[in-house]
């Protein structure tokens, strides 16, 4: 049973670090939004996403 929960409380863990990892290709520029507003732009190269 405590090895089921902590299967699951590591796949959760990982699918939010997945989410939070942004890799912006060589050329292109990304807008991060918020509800529809303007938050920040990435350039090129990896990012975390808070």
């Amino acid at each position: 049973m405590g090895l089921f929960f902590a299967l699951i409380i590591v796949g959760v863990a990982g699918i939010v670090l997945f989410k939070m990892v942004r890799i912006v290709p060589q050329g292109y520029v990304w807008t991060v939004e918020r509800f529809g507003k303007y938050v920040i732009t990435l350039t090129p190269g990896l990012h975390l996403l808070v």
